[in-house]
């Protein structure tokens, strides 16, 4: 059996071998070759066929031919390739959205594509509460002004100080994975959930601690955090608008740390500018990395991160482990957990 392994800076190869050597033991015998890219160094690449990729398709078409198991975390997997890849039986991608590969492809090959969803949901979640905390009591601000030599006695004035997460009603839009992660732990911090998702029943929210509402609209005026996690398909992309941001309270905080493409970021820079909302976190951009010359750089009432709401040491791992387990599972003949193209199986 020969494996291809394809790491970069994030997915290190030792994670890779690690658990491969704890997954599937002595008992195949396995031939590895190995490529390591430099992404997290640079940005990502993406062409008319696949997202998010880092790496050459000529370099990994020189050690394709003879390979059965392919194994990539951002690794560009396309036509081409694929067309070199004689004997492939898997691709197995460490992370959720397997952007980086063309699926459709692999799928008229009849190869499974085996990804990690949620591999990386903790991380968000904690990473976004981090965000949400922030903005409430203005972490952030206060520090820098610290370093500045400024002691803010005017946040001691009431009208000033923070809030706290108990007093607020927090509106989640897409109950996937993450958002369900979201409510719970957003719950235990004792604030009122309500949740727009045309997919999930009310029963399900329930369970999870929110409330269904049937409207967006009523979900954002509802609202004093409103945070998307809605998958972005052609309905959702730039669902976040001009009009979304008017039917917020005016002292509702935003947050964005699924995907770039869902907000319309110039009528979020409106909606800033002119305190239609009071404060918005963003993690993800509709262009990455964010130009130079945003006006979003130059907002006071805005924390921007670099699109690392969901990689943690552990998330690493995660992927990793929940591929390898379902590689191993695919050869043996046993039912996977995580199949993106599960019709080849059958």
């Amino acid at each position: 059996m020969n494996f291809l392994v394809i790491s970069d800076l994030y997915v290190k190869r030792e994670i890779i071998d690690y658990e491969i050597s704890s997954i599937f033991g002595n008992k195949y015998e396995m031939n590895f070759d190995y490529i390591a890219y430099e992404w997290a160094t640079n940005p990502f690449q993406n062409d008319n066929e696949i997202k998010e990729y880092y790496g050459s398709e000529e370099e990994i078409i020189k050690h394709i031919k003879d390979v059965d198991v392919l194994l990539v975390h951002c690794a560009p997997v396309n036509k081409k390739i694929l067309a070199n890849a004689k004997n492939l039986k898997a691709i197995g991608v460490f992370r959720g959205g397997p952007l980086n590969v063309n699926v459709n492809a692999a799928t008229e090959r009849g190869i499974p594509v085996f990804n990690a969803p949620g591999r990386n949901s903790d991380s968000v979640v904690e990473f976004e509460i981090g965000l949400i905390i922030n903005m409430l009591r203005k972490i952030i601000d206060l520090s820098n002004d610290m370093k500045r030599g400024i002691w803010r006695y005017d946040f001691y004035r009431y009208e000033n100080c923070g809030s706290s997460i108990s007093s607020k009603v927090v509106g989640i839009v897409g109950l996937g994975n993450i958002g369900k992660k979201m409510s719970l732990m957003l719950s235990n911090f004792g604030a009122d959930i309500y949740a727009y998702d045309p997919y999930v029943d009310e029963k399900t929210m329930l369970k999870y601690k929110a409330k269904k509402v049937n409207k967006l609209e009523e979900l954002l005026k509802l609202s004093d955090i409103v945070t998307i996690k809605s998958r972005l398909t052609p309905e959702t992309r730039n669902i976040v608008d001009l009009n979304f941001f008017k039917k917020m309270k005016k002292d509702a905080i935003f947050v964005n740390t699924a995907r770039g493409g869902l907000v319309n970021y110039n009528d979020l820079y409106y909606a800033l500018k002119n305190n239609l909302i009071s404060y918005a976190a963003i993690d993800v951009y509709d262009i990455e990395p964010i130009p130079k010359d945003s006006p979003l750089l130059h907002l006071d009432n805005v924390i921007l991160t670099p699109h690392i709401a969901g990689v943690d040491r552990e998330s690493a791992r995660n992927g990793v482990r929940m591929v390898v387990n379902d590689i191993k599972n695919f050869l043996e003949g046993k039912k996977t957990n995580n199949c993106v193209n599960s019709e080849v199986l059958h």
